[in-house]
């Protein structure tokens, strides 16, 4: 069920049993002026109906509450396939410390935004899927291999603009 169905009918939105809607959300995190979002397909072109619903859905209550028309993002958005264990858990950790290496937070465990929490607190209400991962790694284990990056990728992220990047 859509949140706005549910809140229509006085109902909380409730996760999707895993497997069961168009993708499985594994981890997300909200930025200022963007989000991340690793996503399992569970049906064929599953992920580009469900950014579709999102991304419309999303411009549809901006452009309302701020009474505006007209299109709100500027390009679509961009996939990229994990093909591996190891890659995936790169991947989380790379999304869950966005808002550290943007200097949004003191501290990636907390900020409030991100699906962090769900992985590193256990008794946490979910609102993303959390056992594959948990069948990777133990709540103790996740919390120390993103702590153990976080200062390192936000030098790398604080120092880039000193990079000179040429074409060959």
């Amino acid at each position: 069920m859509s949140y706005s169905t549910a809140r229509k009918l006085g109902r909380e939105s409730e996760l999707t049993k895993k497997g069961r809607g168009l993708v499985d959300v594994l981890c997300y995190c909200l930025m200022d002026n963007h989000f991340h979002l690793l996503i399992r397909e569970n049906i064929g072109k599953g992920t580009s109906v469900y950014m579709q619903r999102v991304l419309n859905s999303y411009a549809k209550f901006f452009n309302l509450s701020q009474r505006r028309s007209g299109p709100l993002f500027i390009r679509p958005f961009k996939a990229v396939l994990i093909d591996g264990d190891d890659y995936f858990l790169q991947v989380s950790r790379y999304i869950h410390l966005n808002p550290y290496i943007a200097h949004m937070t003191k501290n990636p465990l907390e900020y409030r935004w991100s699906s962090l929490s769900e992985y590193t607190r256990p008794t946490r209400p979910k609102s993303c899927h959390t056992s594959l991962l948990h069948s990777m790694v133990d709540a103790e284990e996740y919390k120390e291999f993103v702590r153990d990056h976080a200062d390192y990728a936000r030098s790398l992220a604080d120092t880039q603009h000193l990079l000179i990047d040429y074409d060959d």
